[in-house]
Order: structure tokens, then sequence, then C-alpha cells
């Protein structure tokens, strides 16, 4: 990869990285007004980010 690709790409991951605690954060006031739990919602978020981690370790395609 080129220097100007790993710039791209390292732009584009962060702009990812931003959205998505955006959208994190959004959530997390929707579950205060709909009194759902906060920790829940994490912990889901958690494990599904966990997952990731083990398929990878294991050489898996995360796509599977």
């Amino acid at each position: 990869m080129t220097e100007i690709g790993k710039a791209l790409n390292d732009l584009a991951r962060h702009q990812m990285i931003v959205k998505l605690e955006r959208d994190i954060l959004t959530d997390l006031q929707v579950c205060e007004v709909e009194c759902f739990s906060k920790t829940e919602y994490i912990m889901m978020l958690y494990e599904l980010l966990e997952s990731f981690t083990k398929k990878i370790g294991k050489g898996n395609d995360i796509h599977k």
C-alpha cells in the first residue's frame, strides 16, 4: 500500500470510529429515555466486538 493509500485508509477508519461513537452515544440517550439498561446495551456491543476478535484470532473470515 502506498503512503497516500495508507493515509486515506487511516482517515476513513478514523471517520468510521467517530461516526460509531456518535451512534453509540445516541443509542445510550435512547436507552435513558426508554428506561433500557445502558449496561446491557454496552455488553451486547462488547460481545459483538469480542466475537470478531475470536474469529480473527482463529484465522477465520469474520463474515462467516
